[in-house]
């Protein structure tokens, strides 16, 4: 499996990375660049032209090294550095890292390294370009969302990756939870961003521009599957034994399905149209097969146990269903005696949604059965109904 250590970290953004080693690993580093000069006087001028390639200006002096050693961090282009002169290797500086991160309260503070290149590195990429944010000039990339699981389960991809995120100095709460439109937000430190944008080879998240990088196209068949699956997870619904997902970018779905074709299931793009205007969705009708092989999955990550994985199981045993009822709105009458929504309906009898419609309304056209109450949902409104 393909790797990324440290050392291979990427040095884009303004705000400079450093690292804290275990014991006085920091130190030994330093005396290691020192035996290659005769003083430390030519040591630090040796990383005042290095620091330049860096856009870093440091002063030609003892001082600055005391610093460092004294806050115990190093910088990450130092390290790179130091490497490079003493020929250091990448594992031992990933086995003696213990953070990293902004000088700030963000960092890494139980580092996984190297990182690994997995199917749930590669589901982080469809999670941004389905619900990702990003505007260098005023904050790092960013996952926004109206529901609290899909949050969750996107902060236990990162870990997972990453390592446990957590603050320095104060207490650090990676979700911002705000009161209207997007109920949560995940700012991510710039550092991940700019990994995760050299992988994926683009910085747009936008849900207008963006694209499928090229990248995902040549992942295996487990990382297709995936980054499918974070799809569904933020932008798919379950319905009537088909999974689709929605999206008002029709480049994003043509590359959905180019996926789906790839792992055989078949789909097609459909054109709907709301009070926001035009829209599309990928309607993939292969949901036994897609419900498998998301079970393989899931078995490798449990923590991806998500609702919609569990709609769709439900989708299967409807499917599966090949009871005959007799007196159906009979049965159905019997279940509103509390008020139940189409989906509780569908799901206690093992029938269709579109079905349970059918014969709701044909009760309600008969004054049998009335509409208790209705809620608003994301995307429109549901009712519950009772008997009458």
């Amino acid at each position: 499996m393909e790797t990324i250590s440290l050392l291979d970290f990427p040095l884009t953004s303004k705000k400079g990375m450093y690292v804290r080693f275990k014991g006085s690993f920091n130190k030994f580093l330093i005396k290691e660049l020192r035996k290659h000069f005769k003083s430390y006087k030519e040591t630090i001028e040796y990383l005042k032209i290095k620091g330049e390639k860096y856009r870093v200006n440091i002063k030609p002096n003892r001082n600055a090294i005391c610093s460092w050693i004294e806050r115990g961090r190093l910088p990450l282009w130092i390290i790179k550095e130091i490497c490079i002169k003493c020929k250091i290797k990448k594992d031992v500086i990933d086995r003696q890292t213990v953070q990293y991160g902004l000088w700030s309260p963000i960092a890494v503070i139980k580092p996984k390294l190297p990182i690994e290149l997995d199917p749930l590195f590669v589901s982080i990429i469809g999670n941004l370009l389905g619900d990702g944010c990003n505007s260098k000039k005023y904050s790092p990339l960013y996952y926004a969302q109206v529901r609290e699981e899909p949050v969750e389960i996107f902060i236990n991809k990162i870990e997972h990756i990453f390592g446990k995120l957590g603050g320095i100095k104060r207490k650090f709460n990676i979700i911002k939870k705000r009161n209207k439109g997007i109920n949560y937000e995940v700012k991510l430190p710039h550092f991940i961003g700019d990994i995760l944008e050299k992988y994926a080879q683009t910085n747009q998240w936008y849900a207008h521009t963006s694209k499928i990088p090229e990248v995902i196209f040549k992942e295996n068949k487990e990382s297709k599957i995936a980054f499918l699956s974070s799809f569904i997870i933020d932008e798919g619904t379950v319905r009537d034994n088909e999974v689709h997902i929605t999206s008002i970018n029709l480049r994003v779905l043509k590359g959905l399905k180019k996926i789906t074709h790839d792992l055989n299931y078949e789909s097609k793009i459909h054109t709907g149209k709301n009070q926001r205007g035009k829209y599309y969705f990928l309607a993939i009708k292969s949901v036994t097969k897609l419900y498998q092989d998301l079970a393989n999955f899931i078995s490798v990550y449990p923590s991806l146990n998500f609702e919609k994985y569990r709609n769709l199981e439900t989708a299967i045993k409807i499917k599966q269903n090949k009871t005959k009822y007799k007196n159906l709105k009979h049965k159905i009458l019997d279940i509103l005696i509390t008020p139940k929504s189409v989906k509780e309906i569908s799901r206690s009898l093992l029938i269709r949604e579109d079905r349970t419609r059918y014969y709701l309304y044909k009760l309600k056209n008969q004054n049998k059965i009335k509409v208790h109450n209705q809620e608003r949902i994301f995307g429109g409104h549901q009712n519950t109904w009772i008997h009458s």
